[in-house]
Parts: structure tokens; C-alpha cells; sequence
């Protein structure tokens, strides 16, 4: 009986000791989640705010092809570099969505490991989805923007030979 009595203490003990590692261990995976989520926040917060400098920079570069257009030769090679900053803001858009698409596959992965935050990434993943949606929708806009500056362009141009 001593021997058995022993052997349930030391089983106990064994068992307390294994639900305390189990228990930091799921504490320790909980906050490193945590805290890649935090990042992942403060890094679409940013993505955020250069997509809004680059609508900014749109509507301001739309006033200016309204004014460029009334003009000559010169405002030509000015529109040119217009365009081309379009375009370098289209592939700053798409590498963003990109960035956001490994952004996604990192949470999806992390909400393997985690049953309880699976509530959370899946409404950041909707919310990424739809900003990827909504960037995706403003490269279109400034494709087509794009397109309308080269007809400008051959108009001016056409114009431009005919004086």
C-alpha cells in the first residue's frame, strides 16, 4: 500500500507537472499569435495609409491633366512622366496586394495552430480580402485613366503636327 500510495503522489506530480507545461506552452503560443496579429494589423494600417496617399496623388494628378490638356508641345513630356508615375503606383498597388496575399496565407496558418482566434482571422482575412478588392478595383480605374492619357497624348501630339 505504501508503494502504491507513492505511486499515485508521484503520478499526481507528474500530472501537475505536465499541466503547467502544457498550459505555458498553449500561453506561450497564444501570445506569440498574438503578436504576430498585432503586427500583421499595424503593417495593413500602413498599406492603408500609402493607399490613400496614392488616391490622393490620382485626384491631384487628375486636376492637373485637366489643366495640362489646354496647353501645348511642352505639357506633352509632362503628362508622359504623369504616366508613367500611374503606372509605378499600379505596380506599388499590385505589390501591396501581393504583400496582403502572403499576409493571408500566414494567418490562415497561424489559425491552425489556435482554434480560439479562428473568429478573428477570418475577419481579417475578409477585411484584407476587400481591401485587395477595393486596390485591385483602383488599378483598374487607373489602367483605364492610363489609357485615357495616351489618347490625350495622340490628340496632342496630332495637334501638335497640324500647327
Amino acid at each position: 500500500l505504501a508503494n502504491e500510495s507513492e505511486a499515485r503522489t508521484q503520478l499526481a506530480n507528474e500530472m501537475k507537472t505536465f499541466k503547467s507545461t502544457f498550459e505555458k506552452e498553449i500561453a506561450d503560443k497564444e501570445n506569440k499569435f498574438k503578436t504576430e496579429l498585432e503586427s500583421t494589423k499595424k503593417q495593413l494600417e500602413k498599406e492603408q495609409q500609402v493607399r490613400r496617399t496614392a488616391e490622393g496623388a490620382r485626384d491631384q494628378l487628375q486636376l492637373q491633366l485637366d489643366s495640362i490638356t489646354n496647353n501645348s508641345s511642352k505639357q506633352t513630356s509632362s503628362l508622359s512622366q504623369k504616366l508613367e508615375e500611374q503606372t509605378q503606383q499600379i505596380k506599388n498597388l499590385t505589390a501591396m496586394n501581393d504583400a496582403k496575399e502572403q499576409q493571408i496565407s500566414s494567418l490562415t496558418s497561424a489559425a491552425k495552430n489556435s482554434e480560439k482566434d479562428i473568429t478573428s482571422l477570418r475577419a481579417n482575412f475578409e477585411r484584407i480580402s476587400t481591401e485587395n478588392q477595393t486596390n485591385q478595383q483602383l488599378s483598374d480605374k487607373q489602367q483605364d485613366q492610363i489609357s485615357d492619357y495616351q489618347v490625350q497624348i495622340q490628340t496632342l501630339n496630332q495637334q501638335i503636327s497640324r500647327h
